[in-house]
């Protein structure tokens, strides 16, 4: 049976006050860690697609028999890190 201190800290052991809490704590840290390993790697996929991106633009002046389709994708790569972008200042 649990005493009166375990159960004004931490609930009733019946209702399983202290494992839903406990549950709780475990998610709101792993979603945060989650979070804060997230963010660096949203901008590193920032930097690679607007590399990509001059390099497409690069080869494209060289090959002149399809500048216009890297010149495309080039600009759907950076139209994509813009949209990544947005969404990490939000």
């Amino acid at each position: 049976m649990a005493n009166l201190t375990h159960i004004a800290r931490f609930g009733s052991l019946e209702r399983g006050g202290f494992l839903k809490e406990a549950r709780a704590v475990i998610e709101a840290r792993r979603t945060s860690l989650m979070v804060t390993d997230l963010i660096p790697r949203v901008r590193d996929t920032q930097v690679f697609l607007r590399m990509a991106a001059v390099e497409l633009r690069r080869i494209a002046e060289q090959a002149r028999d399809i500048a216009v389709e890297l010149r495309h994708v080039a600009q759907q790569l950076e139209a994509e890190a813009e949209d990544l972008a947005r969404h990490d200042t939000e």
